[in-house]
């Protein structure tokens, strides 16, 4: 099957703290960046799945993009997923969320019940829970398990994460092709994302900031079908250079940090660091607290 402000730290190349917005990321203006597209997809679903059509109502996993003629492929390693998630702002605004046809009888329970917490309300703002759900949403290929992003007046949400593994600007910048994917259901929001570039987890050095609008991507023609909409919407996917946020030399990218602001909800069904070659995926950002 073919987010009022508030003020954070924020470091700058040389390790300076200097405090600004959450939603400014280091910059008062954000670049655009315009999204590389694909222009094939395929998709894979596990055995036992309730649902294996289109719209997607269970477990839907990405086995391949193709992107100037190259097929990045699951197989091929060609993906690294999620391996730490942590909201930094707007809790009540962002949760995860999956296929509503999910009943785990394909051995794939929810991402609250296989972080430990079959029984959580949904708009949980713990954080203990919160985080771990989040993380099992995003730490595999699935692209129905997602966050829901509620539009709010005057606020909005933030996370960062970090994935398990790395790319190099020296190793695969600069080429055209992409090395960050992005996946929307909806097409029709507008995010930051800033690049975790070094330091700790707990205290990331950040790169320059870019405007993603998931308008411009393209349409990969599945719907997803989730627990809190009741009809199926569409999937969008757009890949990014790490140039886009303003990478060069010896720079390297291990996560990424995204804003949404108030009158902004995305729903976002993926996000993978992406390499033609699995040699040019480097170790994961360390020390990383526990």
């Amino acid at each position: 099957m073919m987010f009022e402000p508030r003020l954070i730290p924020c470091f700058s190349r040389e390790g300076i703290a200097i405090l600004l917005p959450i939603a400014l990321a280091c910059a008062a203006s954000p670049t655009a960046a315009a999204p590389i597209l694909p222009t094939a997809i395929s998709v894979s679903t596990p055995a036992g799945s309730t649902d294996t059509s289109n719209p997607f109502t269970d477990d839907v996993f990405l086995a391949s993009l193709t992107f100037g003629g190259f097929d990045y492929t699951a197989a091929g390693e060609s993906f690294r997923a999620v391996s730490h998630f942590e909201v930094l702002s707007g809790r009540s605004h962002i949760n995860a969320e999956w296929g509503d046809g999910d009943t785990a009888a394909d051995g794939n329970g929810t991402p609250f019940a296989k972080a430990g917490f079959p029984d959580a309300d949904q708009e949980t703002t713990d954080p203990s829970i919160q985080d771990a759900a989040l993380l099992n949403a995003f730490n595999s290929l699935s692209l129905s398990e997602i966050t829901d992003g509620e539009n709010s007046a005057g606020s909005g949400f933030s996370f960062k994460v970090l994935f398990d593994g790395s790319l190099a600007y020296s190793d695969v910048g600069g080429d055209g092709l992409p090395d960050l994917v992005f996946f929307e259901r909806g097409l029709n929001d507008t995010f930051y994302v800033d690049l975790i570039i070094g330091g700790s987890f707990a205290n990331p050095l950040y790169s320059s900031p870019s405007e993603i609008k998931s308008g411009d991507f393209w349409d990969t023609g599945i719907d997803i079908n989730t627990v809190e909409i009741s009809n199926a919407q569409s999937l969008g996917a757009g890949g990014f250079d790490l140039a886009d946020f303003g990478l060069t030399g010896n720079d390297v990218a291990y996560g990424f940090r995204l804003t949404a602001h108030g009158n902004s909800g995305p729903d976002l069904g993926g996000f993978f660091l992406t390499a033609q070659e699995p040699e040019d995926f480097g170790p994961s950002l360390v020390p990383v607290p526990q």
